[in-house]
């Protein structure tokens, strides 16, 4: 019996050989690649950091532009990146590699193609940060790959010339599989990396740092961190902890640095300092601008406060602070005062404690305990922006306030 040859290189597929593209010719792709895909990559890049480019604008020399600007860069070659590799995953070119006749060969293995390709970009945009000098590498290998062409196992040829050979197939290379878990474990990383720090750069703490070496801030409001601040000047105000000129800075701060959440509080902050009804009546307006009045639950902060007191819906006001943050718990035991909601008083005076690690609310704290030890001889301060007489009875009894107010006097 007569069995086949295998070593023989009769029958085995035909596969076209192409010579190494002209560096000239990967050149220009890059510089057509680069005037066909930037439009669309810049239009996603804005649509990613719009709040980013907007303050960019509005304040060109703020301390964060400079950061703000190194993350978008990094942004700018993921997103460029990724459409390379999408054009390639489909039609083994890029647009300028195809308008010159080049295109990569993923040799005798083509799996992973997407992955492959955009750990090659990204190699190669990162070639710039020293100084081209890796594009170098491409004059040391026969097959003009770069190092970057190395880590991904491709070749840029040319499809003017060929040349046919014969060959077997070989099996697939697992370091690729490797190179690709590898490549989107940190990708994710520097995703997250990225996400932390625009969030940084959303909040203005460049300019905080800034603003708070200048004094602009008031001392009374030293010990709130800056995620906090807003909510907390709103309620220390309106229990009267703190004046309209500290209220006014803080929420100054929150309209300039423009991060889109906080400014209907900011504006309903702005209600509380204007110096006659109109411009009252206008900052309360503009805390509801953008926002349906059809869901009522799903109305801002800002804006239920500010129709609140405008349009009678203290109780249903009172009925959606569920204490997410203290300005909610203030309110609730404030306006829970206004509504003679009694049986609850202890409960929501009992929540705003729970934010008494604020100097401002310690004092807050004691106010209300005094008050209380002597209710029966004298009126209820008023809170700002609130109109009633209305007194509460007596919460906790003499001795336990005395504790308490001793308790909050050794804390401050």
């Amino acid at each position: 019996m007569v069995f086949p040859d295998f070593s023989s290189e009769q029958g085995t597929p035909r596969k076209v050989k192409f010579a190494p593209a002209h560096l000239m010719d990967r050149f220009f792709s890059f510089v057509i690649d680069y005037l066909v895909l930037s439009p669309f990559v810049l239009f996603f890049l804005y649509l990613t950091f719009r709040n980013g480019f907007d303050f960019w604008r509005s304040h060109p020399l703020a301390p964060e532009n400079f950061l703000f600007f190194i993350l978008a860069s990094f942004v700018y070659v993921i997103y460029f990146s990724v459409l390379q590799s999408l054009f390639v995953a489909v039609a083994k070119a890029t647009p300028g590699q195809f308008f010159l006749k080049i295109q990569f060969d993923f040799g005798e293995s083509d799996s992973f193609i997407f992955f492959r390709i955009l750990l090659r970009q990204i190699g190669f945009w990162f070639s710039f940060l020293f100084l081209a000098i890796p594009f170098l590498s491409v004059m040391t290998n026969r097959s003009r790959r770069t190092f970057y062409d190395r880590i991904a196992d491709v070749t840029v040829v040319s499809r003017k010339d060929s040349e046919v050979h014969l060959g077997f197939e070989k099996e697939y290379r697992y370091w690729q599989s490797f190179t690709v878990t590898l490549s989107l474990f940190v990708g994710f990383l520097f995703s997250a990396m990225i996400w932390q720090n625009y969030e940084k750069i959303v909040d203005r703490n460049l300019s905080f740092n800034a603003f708070k070496e200048q004094s602009f801030f008031c001392e009374a409001m030293a010990d709130v961190p800056a995620t906090e601040r807003l909510p907390v000047a709103i309620a220390m105000n309106i229990v009267n902890q703190l004046s309209d000129e500290c209220l006014d800075r803080e929420s100054d701060f929150v309209l300039w640095r423009q991060k889109k959440g906080d400014t209907s509080l900011a504006y309903y902050a702005k209600s509380l300092t204007a110096v006659d009804d109109a411009k009252e009546l206008l900052y309360k307006n503009q805390a509801c601008v953008n926002e349906s009045e059809e869901d009522y639950d799903k109305l801002s902060l800002g804006c239920r406060v500010a129709r609140a007191f405008q349009y009678d819906e203290t109780e249903k006001l009172y009925s959606s602070l569920v204490g997410k943050d203290i300005l909610s718990d203030v309110l609730r035991y404030e306006v829970g005062i206004l509504l003679d909601k009694d049986t609850e008083l202890a409960e929501n005076f009992k929540h705003v404690a729970r934010h008494q690690h604020i100097k401002q609310v310690r004092k807050y704290q004691i106010s209300e305990l005094l008050w209380q030890m002597s209710s029966q001889q004298q009126p209820r301060r008023v809170p700002a922006s609130f109109s009633s007489e209305d007194k509460v009875e007596d919460i906790i009894n003499t001795e336990s306030a005395n504790q308490k107010i001793l308790d909050l006097l050794e804390s401050m």
